[in-house]
């Protein structure tokens, strides 16, 4: 039997079933009955609450943002947790645990997320995110109380002119705040990019509902997206969009006008620094593209694929990442961002120009482990032979064909 799946986020998490499941089907027999899975093993995705986040597993790392004091805030889509890593690299769980819906108006210590994505951090110190299976975007106030402020929990794209609350919001993603304490996000599914203002009230800043790509030069709401994530906005109040399957950034001035910015083979996720420079993730490399319109990449490719991890301290022009995620700044101007095929967040000095792993452990599982003890991920291929033994491809972390 043999079992194939490729890159769509929500796909991914199925391998490990599916695994588990082909042993079952299997009988492995005396000869396999020490590497015979069982799904609690399977599950993994989180552990170092209150030690150092060097030593913590980050499983699927996906948004990073830093507040004003220097604490840095993870989301980890499939184990439904906001994570924080304090300046002295102290990592807690902020919120999440079991997927569901609850806790509004309550600690969010105690509150149910399910699959976070983008985040953004206001002014006031405010903690946002995308909760995206919960097709709703909820806040954490500065004394830990959570609330929503976008969405009903229904998957359609309604409601403007009315308060946010009250909209159907779809499926968001990407998220970011202007100066003026409006909110955006991106509605990947119904392909709109929408803005809440600091008083609640919900409104279409982009897209016409339809994928496509049309509307360059022209107004926002009239243009066609297809499937837009990582979004934020610059000084001047321009919102940059990873426009994923148009393969783009794309750009939408504050008067309303929406054009192609900067060209990305996967765009993922967009940031801007302070200096205005933007930055894109795109399969295994950051691209900037500078203000005096030069781009720079980050990270190297190969020409079929990404080209696995380098040690640490390795130069950022020859450094290699997995497919990288959101993408944040500190305020010494270091490159921080997230890198999921390799459980961590990475950090690209500003001093020295290298590459260094600033949370997650590596989760490569040593050849000889014992299955019951494994943590394994990222299956998106196997077979099971005649006798019985199990053949995965760990596309992900090892880049290994494997054999239990």
């Amino acid at each position: 039997m043999n079992i194939d799946y490729r890159n769509d986020k929500p796909m991914k998490k199925i391998g490990k079933t599916l695994l588990a499941t082909c042993l079952a089907i299997a009988g492995v027999g005396a000869a396999h009955a020490q590497t015979t899975l069982n799904f609690a093993n399977l599950a993994g995705g989180w552990t170092g609450d209150g030690g150092q986040a060097k030593a913590a597993y980050l499983q699927n790392p996906g948004d990073v943002v830093f507040d004003a004091a220097g604490n840095m805030y993870v989301s980890q889509f499939w184990t439904n947790r906001i994570r924080k890593i304090t300046p002295g690299g102290v990592i807690t769980t902020v919120v999440g645990g079991n997927a569901g819906f609850g806790g509004d108006n309550g600690p969010a210590s105690k509150a149910l997320i399910d699959r976070p994505m983008g985040l953004a951090i206001d002014a006031a110190g405010n903690l946002y995110f995308a909760d995206s299976g919960n097709r709703r975007v909820r806040r954490i106030a500065p004394n830990g109380t959570i609330t929503t402020v976008a969405g009903n929990g229904n998957f359609t794209a309604t409601g403007d002119g009315g308060q946010a609350t009250a909209a159907a919001i779809g499926e968001p993603s990407g998220l970011a705040i202007d100066k003026n304490g409006n909110l955006y996000f991106s509605d990947r599914r119904n392909n709109y990019i929408r803005k809440v203002t600091s008083a609640g009230v919900i409104s279409t800043y982009a897209g016409n509902g339809t994928a496509g790509l049309t509307g360059n030069d022209g107004p926002a709401k009239s243009a066609s997206l297809n499937g837009p994530d990582g979004i934020d906005v610059d000084a001047a109040g321009n919102l940059y969009i990873a426009d994923v399957n148009n393969k783009m950034i794309r750009r939408v001035t504050p008067t309303g006008t929406i054009s192609a910015f900067m060209n990305a083979s996967y765009p993922i996720n967009v940031a801007v620094d302070k200096a205005g420079n933007v930055y894109a993730t795109s399969d295994c490399v950051i691209i900037k593209r500078k203000t005096d319109g030069t781009i720079v990449n980050y990270g190297t490719l190969s020409p079929l694929y990404c080209v696995g991890k380098t040690p640490d301290g390795t130069l950022y022009t020859s450094a290699g990442f997995g497919y990288v995620d959101g993408i944040a700044f500190d305020a010494a101007g270091n490159i921080f961002f997230a890198d999921p095929d390799f459980a961590r967040i990475a950090k690209i000095s500003v001093v020295d120009n290298k590459v260094y792993t600033h949370a997650g452990v590596d989760p490569v599982l040593a050849n000889g482990t014992l299955a019951p003890s494994a943590k394994l991920q990222w299956i998106n291929a196997l077979s099971v032979a005649d006798d019985g033994a199990v053949m995965f491809n760990e596309y992900m972390y090892s880049h290994r064909i494997r054999k239990l």
